[in-house]
């Protein structure tokens, strides 16, 4: 039998403040001869959850990533499958409990074949029922990109609303997702039902999105219900990421925090999600008057149970309109097909390597204390550098 430490080391959970319903997550450090990244993210069952329900979501997870992982086309933004298998329950208790896992814990492999994955399934349950956990082995989203910890990292005090992203960069991200729901629409037939921030994570310098999870989507179906999953889809995403990304609090009260709520005990956690993230008559809150009118427009529309949006290309058109006629940005920059060439474009873009050099600025105050030791000078420049970074989340 495998040993856990022969295929994958150094466990950090990497949930604690994104806790999912079905799966603990740590980041891992693969072993052997297998190409895999250095480092990548390892999801495994919760043993507490209900064993048959939940490892049927990870059977549906295994096989729509092992399809997109395998089709040239997947835009970018979806996170690859590497491996999927099984694992001593010991694994998952050892996470619970936020300690180290024993290299010598048992584990089965079952790369990206599906059928070895049920077969397994089957034998191990007949011969030691709920001792052995799914798993799945998946590229590991980069951890401060994460849309969630952006908006924690906000200031405690921000009267006048500017810490948030810029409108710009949200849409050039919204229209990233997007993409990413019309192929998930038309190639699989499935729709996301999950947008929420913990699943976004967005990186501001290379403007590339990466989403993350993929237990809850849902199929389409056929029929007339279709129309309205797609709607529904869109009205999450209007939402959970949309709003949220422009306004880094929560659609019915800013005082909420921007977070996981737990699901283990909801048949689907769908309708949870759309208590959280849907409301008729979004508020803008402190953001309010650092947004025009235009844009609000666009949200309120893409919440509003009456009205919406229709379809995945009616939110892109708007959204491209929209950027064209306030923001004087072209299609080529907004899908990253040119470089920056519009004013407001090249401004967010130097923002972005100002943002950077001062990241490196205080890395060089914390070396300069610890070759010298703590300095009042030091102390001062690393506080005006980290004011000056206050206004503009950093990813």
């Amino acid at each position: 039998m495998t040993q856990l430490g022969e295929l994958y080391t150094d466990f950090s959970r990497i949930d604690l403040d994104a806790k999912g319903g079905y799966a603990r997550v740590a980041q891992v450090r693969p072993n052997g001869p297998r190409v895999l990244p250095d480092l990548c993210a390892f999801k495994v069952m919760r043993h507490e959850n209900n064993y048959t329900k939940s490892v049927e979501r990870f059977e549906e997870e295994l096989r729509l990533l092992i399809n997109i992982t395998n089709d040239a086309d997947a835009p970018p933004a979806i996170t690859k499958i590497y491996d999927s298998g099984f694992v001593s329950v010991e694994l998952s208790e050892t996470l619970q409990k936020r300690e180290s896992p024993s290299p010598d814990l048992e584990i089965i492999s079952t790369g990206l074949n599906v059928q070895d994955f049920l077969d397994q399934k089957t034998r191990l349950q007949g011969e030691a029922p709920n001792q052995w956990m799914p798993y799945l082995v998946v590229e590991l989203a980069p951890y401060d990109d994460s849309m969630l910890r952006q908006i924690h990292n906000q200031p405690r005090e921000d009267p006048a609303g500017l810490f948030r992203l810029p409108t710009g960069e949200v849409i050039v991200m919204a229209l990233q997702l997007l993409d990413v729901m019309q192929y998930l629409h038309t190639k699989h037939r499935y729709a996301y039902m999950d947008w929420k921030p913990e699943h976004i994570y967005w990186n501001g310098q290379r403007k590339r999105v990466k989403l993350i999870d993929w237990n809850v989507t849902s199929k389409l179906g056929d029929g007339p219900g279709v129309t309205q999953n797609i709607r529904d889809d869109l009205r999450l995403f209007c939402g959970a990421a949309l709003y949220v990304s422009l306004t880094f609090v929560d659609p019915d009260d800013p005082t909420n925090p921007i977070g996981p709520r737990p699901t283990k005990d909801l048949a689907s956690p769908v309708p949870e999600i759309r208590q959280r993230y849907w409301t008729d008559e979004p508020d803008f809150y402190q953001r309010n008057t650092m947004l025009d009118e235009k844009i609000k427009a666009i949200i309120q529309k893409g919440l509003d149970p009456k009205q919406g949006f229709v379809s995945i290309e009616e939110l892109k058109t708007t959204l491209f309109d929209y950027a064209e006629q306030e923001l004087g940005l072209m299609k080529a920059e907004l899908t990253l097909q040119s470089e920056p060439a519009s004013p407001y474009f090249k401004a967010i873009s130097e923002v972005r390597m100002a943002q950077q050099k001062l990241l490196d600025a205080q890395q060089h105050i914390i070396e300069a204390v610890e070759e010298n030791g703590a300095r009042l000078e030091f102390t001062r420049l690393f506080d005006a550098i980290k004011r000056a970074l206050s206004n503009f989340p950093t990813s």
